[in-house]
């Protein structure tokens, strides 16, 4: 026999568990299913701006030769003296000087408008022209010429003259400051070079008192000064430093002591040669890197110029080069050249 109390407690059990049920059930109902992460966006990277090659310095490179048109213009050849390109853009620019890195080079250009030369640099590819002297005034006639780079790239030694006649080597940084003059007032001195350690000044003296013509070095400040050799000329020293080469109406070679002269050739035409206003520093010369020949200038008809009664004569000058030996290489040649620097 079944007791109803027993039912009744089963039933309720089965009711509250029946009524758990229902509440579990109606509050995951109402909670609803745990959310699952939304994953964030992805943050875009900072976009890195591209870069950019940074173009290539432009030098003068060993073996290229650098010159100007006795008439005016500055232009690199190379060792064989074919003309790469002109660096002066139809500017009136003459004798360059080419810094030991070969990044810049100093040079002397007509002034527009002013009756005379100054001391310019620019980039070895003629971008950034920068004028350093303002020597020159019409009413006293004033150029500056022949730039000479110190070793180190810091100093340019060049010439300051007063018409045909006084002129003085100066010293200047090479951005045009501090400028002092280091050559004696009543002496004229042109072509200065430095020795490569940078402590002596290499110079000529064409004219003034007969016993003060040669060639002379001096200290870098223009102290001690001593005669080389005493026939004036414009020197130009070997790339080793033991030797100095002259042209003066005659081609020769001294130790750098102003000890054994040797002749290398004589008797070669100058015809040209400050007429037309080809400027003095046509007569400079240059030594090949190896040290063994000499590039210089020669009279020559590769330009024909008018005089006054309108007869054609020849005004040109060509760059030649001779061996130690005298021997002139018939296979080279750079025409309508002066000036030359052949970079080591």
């Amino acid at each position: 026999m079944t007791f109803p109390v027993l039912d009744v407690r089963v039933t309720t059990m089965r009711w509250g568990a029946a009524v758990a049920m229902l509440v579990t059930t109606l509050s995951c109902d109402s909670v609803g299913p745990e959310p699952k992460p939304v994953p964030l966006p992805a943050v875009p990277e900072t976009p890195t701006a591209p870069t950019i090659p940074k173009a290539p310095e432009v030098r003068i490179t060993p073996g290229q030769i650098v010159f100007s048109d006795p008439f005016g213009g500055i232009f690199v050849a190379d060792s064989n003296g074919a003309v790469l390109t002109s660096l002066s853009g139809g500017a009136l620019d003459f004798d360059p000087a080419v810094s030991a890195d070969g990044k810049k080079i100093a040079f002397s250009s007509w002034v527009r408008n002013e009756d005379g030369r100054d001391i310019w640099v620019m980039n070895a590819d003629g971008t950034n022209r920068l004028r350093l002297t303002h020597a020159v005034n019409s009413s006293t006639r004033r150029s500056s010429t022949s730039p000479a780079w110190s070793p180190d790239g810091q100093r340019i030694a060049f010439v300051t003259s007063r018409g045909a006649w006084e002129h003085k080597i100066f010293v200047m940084n090479a951005n045009g400051s501090d400028i002092k003059q280091i050559t004696d007032d009543d002496m004229d001195s042109l072509d200065p070079e430095w020795s490569s350690d940078g402590n002596r000044i290499l110079f000529s003296r064409p004219s003034g008192y007969q016993e003060d013509v040669g060639i002379f070095e001096m200290n870098q400040d223009g102290s001690n000064v001593r005669r080389l050799h005493n026939s004036g000329g414009y020197p130009a020293r070997s790339p080793d430093g033991t030797r100095i080469a002259i042209n003066a109406g005659r081609l020769f070679v001294m130790d750098s002591d102003g000890s054994n002269v040797t002749v290398v050739m004589s008797g070669f035409d100058w015809s040209g040669f400050d007429v037309y206003g080809i400027p003095d520093e046509s007569r400079k010369v240059a030594w090949s890197p190896d040290g063994e020949s000499i590039i210089f200038a020669i009279g020559s008809a590769s330009k024909m110029c008018y005089d006054d009664w309108f007869n054609a004569d020849p005004c040109g000058v060509d760059l030649k080069r001779v061996g130690l030996d005298g021997v002139i290489d018939t296979t080279w040649q750079i025409r309508s050249a002066s000036s030359p620097v052949w970079q080591r």
